[in-house]
Formats: C-alpha cells, structure tokens, sequence
C-alpha cells in the first residue's frame, strides 16, 4: 500500500492503492501522475533532436538526455580514429541539449569485436581527461555494417 498526501491551504488530498494492483509500467505511470497533480510539478517535456521517422539522434526526458547509438561516417579509419569521430559527435549532441560529457551518467559501447577494445579505450580515456568517467558497459555485437568498428550510446543528466 502507499498513499500520497498534500496539503494546501486547509485541504487535504489523498491517493493510495495496493502496489500489487497493477502491472509495473501503469503502476510508475500513475504514482507519476499523482505526484504531479499534487505537488503542481509541470508535466514533463520531451524534446527530440534530430529527428526521422525512426529515431532521434538525442532525446531530453525529464532532466537527463539520452544519445541514440552514434556509429562513425568515416569507416576507412582504425577503431581509434572511428571512436574519435562517435566521441567527437556525442559531444555535439550534448551541446544540443545544453549539457556536456562531465554530465554522462552512462554509456553503451559496442564494438564489433572486442580485440577493438583498446583503441576505443585509448580514445575514450583522452576524451574523458580521466575526470568524471561515467558507468560503462563494453559488450562485442554485429553492427550494422562491417565496416563499423563501433557505436556509442550515452545518458547524461541536464
């Protein structure tokens, strides 16, 4: 059971329910909703940045901001070189989002064989400054063309 009280000016407003009502998604939905309609929070704003019919390149939700996969245009270069070039635009979308890298909460790195992983890393950790590394998963995938070495995707916070 929760329950959610305000008062304001000698009212009172109540909600509560048994959290095992509903499923996970409606219940986070709704104590949301609730919250919002009695603390008088705004309802939250997304803003899509470059957008397609399939996806934003960055999305800002609710204070933070989340990257698409971002894969390099120049495949001719070495891991490194294409890490560069992902880093290099990540940076360009958080600026978008009035936000930088020291902000990223987390980031998604895939690379299309894991013996890529030291060029990344080298490109990574000059990108970083070694301040302010943010949570990292480094996992081995297919991407979308052979060609790519790999892809980055990052959250950060406004």
């Amino acid at each position: 059971m929760f329950m959610v009280t305000k008062s304001n000016g000698g009212q009172s407003h109540a909600a509560s329910a048994t959290l095992d009502q509903w499923p996970a998604a409606v219940h986070f939905a709704t104590t949301a909703a609730i919250l919002n309609s009695l603390t008088g929070a705004p309802p939250m704003t997304i803003v899509r940045h470059e957008s397609s019919p399939i996806y934003s390149k960055a999305v800002e939700a609710n204070g933070f901001v989340f990257t698409a996969g971002i894969v390099p245009s120049d495949l001719s270069r070495d891991a490194k070189g294409q890490t560069e070039e992902v880093l290099k635009e990540i940076d360009r979308l958080l600026a978008l989002a009035k936000t930088g890298k020291s902000k990223i909460v987390m980031a998604n790195v895939w690379v299309s064989d894991i013996r890529h992983r030291e060029g990344v890393n080298e490109a990574w950790t000059a990108w970083v400054g070694g301040q302010n590394a943010p949570a990292r998963a480094t996992v081995e995938a297919k991407l979308v063309d052979p060609r790519m070495l790999v892809e980055i995707g990052v959250v950060a916070v406004k």
